[in-house]
């Protein structure tokens, strides 16, 4: 749908003292501290474990040299998917509009897209801790975040 004057007569009138959804303050992006994040231009990203080599040992003089070889692990493919939003306006809502909330939709996409990544993240690391498949709660974020009151960080 488009965003037309007719739903927003409010921000065409001067009379408005308030406008609310910019009234709270922007939660800090939580999900940087604990996943990796990694952009790609491939259709699929595949990772391979592969181990080091052991200790040294301790070879006394004249005895041979023992070889040690890496241990070779399984392959994990990812395919990578795209979450995309965006809106639509007419000429004469961005002319008319009187209080520059037009001008704040782009921040607002780009605030959608925070949030997203986040609530995806954390959702996935709270999957993983429940099935056992990570060892331990990402570092204890505000008490507002969404790990607060999970199985990680009860109230």
């Amino acid at each position: 749908m488009t965003i037309t004057r007719s739903q927003a007569i409010s921000l065409l009138e001067p009379k408005i003292s308030n406008i609310w959804h910019e009234a709270y303050p922007q939660r800090p992006v939580e999900y940087t501290s604990f996943v990796n994040i990694r952009s790609t231009r491939k259709q699929t990203v595949t990772d391979y474990k592969l181990s080091d080599f052991g200790p040294l040992r301790l070879k006394g003089e004249g005895e041979t040299i023992i070889y040690d070889d890496p241990l070779f692990g399984p392959e994990k493919a990812y395919t990578p998917v795209r979450f995309g939003l965006g809106y639509k306006i007419t000429q004469e809502m961005v002319d008319h509009e009187l209080y520059g909330q037009v001008e704040k939709f782009e921040r607002a996409l780009i605030t959608s897209a925070v949030n997203l990544q986040t609530l995806v993240s954390l959702s996935a690391m709270a999957l993983l801790s429940r099935l056992g498949l990570v060892d331990s709660c990402p570092p204890k974020p505000m008490k507002s975040s969404t790990w607060a009151g999970t199985s990680c960080y009860p109230d």
